[in-house]
Formats: C-alpha cells, structure tokens, sequence
C-alpha cells in the first residue's frame, strides 16, 4: 500500500475519478505520481490518492500550522478558490487498514465526501479549536508567496471505495 496525494491532479476542474488523467503541477506531485505507476506493476499493488489532517509532532501540516498560527493570534490568509477532500488522519489511516484486508489493487480515491475550499476548512478548524476566526481573511492562491506551482481543485470522488467489491465498512463510511 503506498500513500499518494490529490495533488496528482492540475486542479482545473476537481471531482476526479480514478480513471482521470494526472497533471501534477510541482516535484512533490511529480514524484508522487512516479511512485503510483512503480506499485501499479506490482502484484496487489495499491495507490491510495488522498489528502489527510491531523495532529502532527512536528507541526508541518495544514492544521498544525492554523492552530500555531491562530493560537498566537496571527492573521492567515484562508484561499478561497483552493478546494480539497480532507480526511482526518485517523479516520483515513482506519480505511487503509480496512482497504488492505480486500482484494483492492491499482490506484483508488479516499477523501471526504464534502470538498472544502482551504478557506472554509481553516473556519472549521478555529470553531472547533474556539479560536479567533476573525483572523482567517479571504484570498486566493494568487495572493500567496508559494514557491511551487499549486493546483486549485484537488477534489476527489471515492468512486471505487464505495463499490460493492470492498468491505462494508468502507461501504458505510462514502453511503
């Protein structure tokens, strides 16, 4: 089982399927895809495309940098036109394990039923947290000082996660 990424995908249009072609925009997607064709040659080789957040130890995800950033009172900037199909890290790492007990191979979509904008998700995260959402302001990936190119609409459809040949777990969790 290897863990890619949404960002595969050039983000043009969003609600990608498994069967849609990738056009990673950056070296991190570039690679990610590189590693996806190496486990579709292997026997029982699954890709599992994904976006996931959670705690981290080292503070270096999406999440991890809005708590810092929001808890010290900062101002961030919430892209508005950046969507995306988060899952909590536990409940993605549950359907791993659920996905490598059936009889999946290839590459297959996990993500949230709900695309959210990363505007909307910072929201979430400083309600959840009780923190001041007045500091997330609008804006656009344009506005940002991001080294390498980002796609806009990474939004998955878990097409082949919600067949009947998986699990029913997995079933109950996409409807």
């Amino acid at each position: 089982v290897f863990i890619s990424t949404d960002s595969v995908f050039d983000g043009t249009r969003g609600h990608y399927r498994e069967s849609d072609m990738p056009g990673p925009l950056n070296a991190y997607a570039r690679s990610k895809l590189a590693a996806e064709r190496v486990v579709e040659t292997i026997r029982n080789g699954l890709a599992i495309r994904t976006n996931f957040f959670g705690r981290n130890p080292r503070g270096a995800g999406l999440a991890e940098w809005l708590l810092r950033e929001l808890g010290s009172g900062r101002e961030i900037t919430g892209f508005a036109d950046v969507v995306f199909s988060p899952l909590h890290c536990v409940e993605a790492a549950d359907l791993v394990v659920a996905l490598a007990t059936t009889e999946a191979t290839g590459v297959l979509h996990l993500g949230a039923s709900d695309a959210v904008s990363k505007l909307d998700f910072a929201l979430l995260v400083a309600d959840r947290f009780g923190l001041d959402r007045s500091l997330v302001r609008s804006g656009n990936l344009a506005d940002g000082d991001l080294a390498a190119a980002r796609p806009l609409d990474t939004s998955l459809v878990s097409e082949r996660a919600k067949s009947e040949e998986h699990t029913s777990e997995l079933q109950s969790r996409f409807g």
